[in-house]
């Protein structure tokens, strides 16, 4: 190791240690997070992205996939009496701006690359003076107004939104890593990272487009497993299939860790496909993001079952955990069910994993060839079973990328190319379904109960668990529901998603402890999300506003309807009850005291006021 490998380090630890010493002073989100992107301004509301459209439940935050960079199309007569719009747009933006339509002019340039070979041109009559012609390119549009054309390209990005509260890094080390993912050399099927803004709340990370047609590879699987007859024949779900897609994961995976870098958090969930019918359109989201940001509590239930938590025995980067998650994914597409039970507690998930344990007895997986098995129990196989080696972890996936899986044999070659049977698909949807249906349950709940009662309900079934359940610590979907519309009437809602938990509702497989720290975790993500709002509408991104103007926003809808439609001020606080209207009137109040208002100091009037 060099003096100047050992300087390094030592800068890194002495400013993480000096930025967590401060991390609990009110000050600390007051200030700008990023530095050194080629733009001055780095606030979201001078990159003319409009954050609107199809929103995802990420790993790390809200995922935009079809976020607009909208820009204000000069009049038809500007060229004659009036003039240079881009020069007055350059004047008032300076440097920054100019930048930054530079960064955005290259973002256009590589997402035509991922327009769909099928989007071909399309005219669309919009109205009796305006046509649309969508052209073959990823989200330009041509305007033909009555009076001259007019070019107006609205550029489609997918943004990440990662609250700051789970910043793992100091801002200078932040910006450094991000404009390292930015200008570095691209990974292939990884989507690129062009730019990054922020307001008080969020830091935006700005990728490349998706097209239209784009797919996510837990529902692309769930398709093609469904075809028809005729359709199936030519594009059909079978072990071939999730053989390519694993080739290509490792692929990514090779470049990657050869330059030090690890996805860390690889999932069913980040993998989207430009053109469903074309897996070399493969593109893969929050890459890298588990080396900026901490993963929060408050992730879609049973997305992810590789256990992300730092083991202090594996080598860091983490290669290890990209293996564990491909292991996962591929037992998963093999034989339509994960590696463990969706009942499973955290310790057994992190026992099962740390053994590298995998049961190939079931018999949706009589058809899986002995080549795919072998593939998925060395890739999970901990490094204490493996034999010596003097290869350097970083390229441990060239041995997986040599396995005979992925080569020719004589031996029935047919068996890649079967179908996969009904009893593949029903466990395959099975799983689906359970994760849509918890993820319900969770919104369900994050809208309809504050912390105070959660945390009774949840004391009052572990209670009820220790006297009357097999298992303690575990309860069933009827002890739950029972609880539940004791304190909140919303049964309506809950009979949409009992089927979250497995067919019978009287057997014990809800874990209180782990489903309390989810819930919980929801519901400060869900507050702290709706209050957000109410600054975002005002565009008051610096996290400030006027008090009269936040109260009005309290009683507006939300913008993003989780179980039903909702003012912000009745899931902030839900209506039951003299304490609910006795907060409401504190809260009435504390605006009514001064003018403006702070986001941070609203946030602490609430029960989001702890990390999510």
């Amino acid at each position: 190791m060099t003096d100047a490998r050992v300087r390094f380090i030592v800068d890194w630890v002495l400013r993480c240690l000096a930025d967590h010493t401060i991390r609990g002073l009110p000050e600390y989100f007051e200030r700008q997070f990023l530095h050194g992107l080629g733009h001055d301004d780095t606030s979201i509301g001078e990159s003319g992205l409009l954050l609107s459209g199809a929103v995802a439940h990420g790993l790390f935050g809200n995922i935009w996939l079809h976020a607009r960079e909208s820009r204000a199309p000069p009049r038809a007569d500007s060229a004659s009496s009036g003039p240079d719009t881009s020069r007055l747009l350059s004047a008032r933006g300076g440097k920054g701006a100019r930048s930054r339509r530079q960064s955005m002019a290259g973002s256009r340039r590589q997402s035509n690359v991922l327009a769909s070979p099928r989007m071909s041109s399309v005219h669309v009559s919009a109205s009796p003076r305006m046509s649309v012609v969508n052209s073959g390119l990823l989200g330009s549009r041509k305007y033909s107004i009555a009076g001259g054309p007019l070019d107006v390209l609205r550029m489609q990005h997918v943004v990440i939104s990662v609250s700051k509260v789970w910043c793992r890094l100091p801002p200078e080390l932040l910006s450094a890593r991000i404009q390292h993912m930015i200008s570095m050399e691209p990974i292939p099927f990884v989507l690129p990272l062009r730019d990054a803004f922020e307001d008080s709340e969020h830091v935006h990370l700005v990728y490349d487009g998706l097209s239209a047609q784009a797919v996510c590879l837990t529902d692309k699987v769930f398709d093609d497993m469904h075809l028809s007859e005729e359709d199936a024949d030519e594009h059909g779900f079978c072990e071939k299939t999730v053989q390519q897609i694993v080739w290509k994961l490792l692929k990514s995976l090779e470049q990657a860790h050869s330059r030090g870098m690890v996805h860390g958090s690889l999932r069913m969930g980040c993998c989207y496909f430009n053109d469903p019918e074309d897996l070399d359109s493969l593109q893969i989201l929050e890459f890298g993001l588990a080396a900026l940001f901490d993963c929060p509590t408050a992730v879609p239930p049973a997305m992810i079952l590789s256990p992300l938590e730092a083991d202090r025995t594996d080598p860091v980067p983490a290669y290890r955990r990209d293996f564990q998650c491909l292991a996962e994914m591929a037992f998963l597409m093999l034989g339509g069910q994960p590696i463990c039970s969706l009942n499973s507690s955290k310790e057994e998930l992190a026992k099962r994993f740390r053994r590298g344990a995998v049961n190939f007895s079931d018999k949706s997986y009589a058809h899986t060839t002995e080549d795919a098995k072998d593939f998925v129990v060395d890739v999970l196989r901990p490094a204490c079973f493996r034999k010596n080696t003097k290869l350097q972890p970083c390229y441990e996936v060239s041995v997986y990328m040599s396995h005979r899986w992925f080569y020719a044999r004589r031996d029935n070659p047919d068996q890649l190319t079967l179908l996969y049977d009904v009893i593949v698909m029903r466990k395959y949807d099975t799983w689906r379904n359970t994760l849509r249906l918890r993820c319900n349950f969770m919104k369900i709940l994050a809208d309809h109960m504050p912390l105070k009662s959660i945390g009774h309900l949840c004391e009052d079934l572990a209670k009820l668990s220790a006297t009357i359940s097999e298992e303690p610590g575990a309860v069933s979907w009827t002890m739950v529901v029972n609880h539940i519309l004791k304190t909140c009437p919303i049964l309506h809602l809950l009979q949409k998603v009992n089927k979250a938990f497995g067919e019978n509702e009287e057997m014990p497989v809800i874990n209180i402890r782990d489903t309390r720290q989810a819930i919980e975790a929801w519901r400060r993500k869900r507050v702290r999300e709706i209050v957000w709002q109410v600054f975002n509408r005002s565009k008051a991104y610096n996290g400030e506003m006027q008090a009269d103007a936040c109260w009005e926003g309290f009683h507006n809808g939300v913008l993003h309807v989780w179980s039903r439609p909702l003012r912000v001020v009745d899931i902030v606080f839900p209506p039951g009850g003299e304490e609910s209207d006795a907060r409401q009137r504190e809260l009435q109040a504390f605006l009514k005291s001064r003018k403006r208002v702070r986001f941070l100091e609203l946030l602490s009037k609430t029960d989001a006021a702890r990390p999510i």
